[in-house]
């Protein structure tokens, strides 16, 4: 038997992009809101048409030490920017309570907005509602384009109306989900009520059999929506068509720990379900399903704080805060593919004052992440402003690389030692006019070893302290950057 060349390597997934990777230096504070009478918290960014984005925050009237001040309105804020992060203008939104549950904004095709929130009118509820008191009014608030408010709708004020998600249809109609309970002991019952582009209730139906516990929606067609949500403790998947009908329900995991936190669609037509913990708030688990419900992958991360995932071409994105017992806490991004691995994390602020609440894509492509800034006692981390700032896509543009001969490494899985070997590089790497760096993660996404590759084909790695298990590695130099996964045995 003929033995096989050295570096001959089990290629296990690589990518090439155009983009140079994210650095600290790369975070951009566009601006930091806030108000000299109140401080603000943030719920929601959403971008906009036309580039921009809408913040929505709430407003408190508190001081440190828990001095109310006089004259001020208990309240949620939207903040408008433009595609360059400056104050288009601000809203305030009077509410009716000082108590707000599961803000959502939603965005019609000519910018205007959409506010709904559950808020307690009352504590009549508190002997037979869990949680304390019934959020009996859910309210709609429309705001135009350019922040007037005009006008509010009661969706419902009873005991109880729990609202849960809100996502805009076809022909800017809006689906509304939530759990209701219009009597005394009465067990909670799921509701969907559907508006048309007027915000006139086109239908309400109701499932007796059914209610959604922090419900997600998800619209996976013209005609089909998914619900993400919580059950009699159990993590539960339907399937509606446009008219609210079930057509199907599976149960997902028996796991009390999990909270549904996101569900969205890949562009391979699979289901990506984002999950927090209850009792370990520094852990997310997302899992990778099929339309029908069936799990492809599972996949922990020990990711304290973590924004809701968002799809950018064959990627997810999520950021998150770093809690560390020796140093400060980081703002982190993460990179995962549509199996649920970890391409790439990486340190994208190391001020212990911020807290990453959203992250998305403009209509520009620009990627802007917003969260809180904390006021005033270190450890005790209370919302003061609200920063804006845009980062620098590190994934984007992406396509397989053809050319396997491009990287190697052996041996995978490796074990003490591990060999690069890179015979096909440009004239300008191989001759040291164009350093190269490699880094490698482990599971977690720390970052273990880095290096620097000065024109040199071959690389040897020692790796004995590394513990056994999965790691990723990322390669890039000017020109492109690869990424993948190796195992130590």
């Amino acid at each position: 038997m003929t033995n096989k060349p050295l570096f001959t390597a089990i290629l296990i997934f690589f990518i090439s992009v155009i983009h140079q990777p994210v650095s600290a230096q790369q975070f951009s504070l566009f601006e930091r809101f806030g108000a000299t009478d109140a401080d603000l918290a943030l719920h929601q960014l959403l971008p906009t048409h036309d580039g921009g984005a809408l913040l929505v925050c709430s407003r408190s009237c508190y001081l440190p030490g828990g001095v109310v001040i006089e004259g001020c309105l208990l309240n949620m804020q939207l903040i408008r920017v433009d595609e360059n992060g400056q104050l288009l203008w601000k809203t305030d939104i009077p509410t009716f309570s000082s108590f707000f549950k599961n803000v959502k904004v939603t965005i019609d095709s000519e910018n205007n907005f959409v506010l709904t929130i559950s808020e307690p009118t009352s504590f009549e509820c508190q002997d037979f509602v869990i949680g304390g008191f019934g959020w009996d009014r859910t309210t709609a608030y429309f705001v135009s384009s350019t922040g007037e408010l005009e006008g509010e709708m009661v969706l419902q004020e009873s005991c109880t109306l729990q609202f849960e998600d809100m996502k805009l249809a076809p022909q800017d109609n809006k689906l509304l989900l939530c759990n209701a309970n219009t009597e005394p002991f009465v067990p909670l019952y799921g509701r969907l009520i559907r508006l048309d582009k007027d915000n006139n209730i086109l239908w309400e139906r109701n499932y007796d059999e059914n209610y959604f516990g922090q419900g997600k929606l998800l619209m996976v067609d013209d005609q089909t929506w998914m619900i993400l949500y919580k059950e009699d403790n159990l993590i539960r998947l339907s399937k509606l068509d446009d008219e609210g009908e079930i057509a199907w329900s599976e149960t997902l995991s028996d796991d009390q720990e999990l909270v549904p936190s996101s569900i969205l669609l890949t562009d391979d037509q699979h289901l990506m379900a984002a999950y927090t913990f209850v009792s370990e708030p520094d852990q997310l688990m997302i899992q990778k399903l099929t339309l029908e419900g069936v799990e492809v992958t599972s996949t922990n991360f020990e990711a304290s704080l973590a924004t809701r995932l968002v799809p950018h071409e064959n990627f997810l994105v999520f950021a998150s805060t770093i809690l560390s017992e020796n140093a400060d806490d980081e703002m982190a991004l993460h990179y995962i593919n549509t199996d649920g691995e970890l391409l790439e994390m990486e340190t994208i602020s190391e001020d212990a004052w911020e807290r990453p609440r959203d992250l998305a894509f403009s209509a520009d492509g620009d990627l802007w992440l917003a969260g809180n800034w904390q006021c005033c006692e270190e450890g005790n981390f209370e919302p003061a402003e609200v920063f804006l700032a845009e980062l620098d896509s590190l994934i984007t543009n992406s396509k397989e690389v053809s050319d396997e001969k491009n990287i190697q490494f052996a041996p995978n899985p490796f074990s003490n030692q591990l060999n690069l070997h890179l015979p096909n590089l440009s004239a300008e790497w191989r001759e040291g006019r164009n350093n190269a760096n490699i880094r490698f993660f482990d599971e977690t996404g720390k970052e273990i070893h880095r290096q620097t590759i000065k024109g040199a084909t071959l690389l040897s790695i020692q790796t004995t302290n590394w513990p056994k298990g999965i790691y990723f590695f990322q390669l890039w130099n000017q020109e492109s950057v690869h990424t993948g996964k190796l195992i130590k045995q």
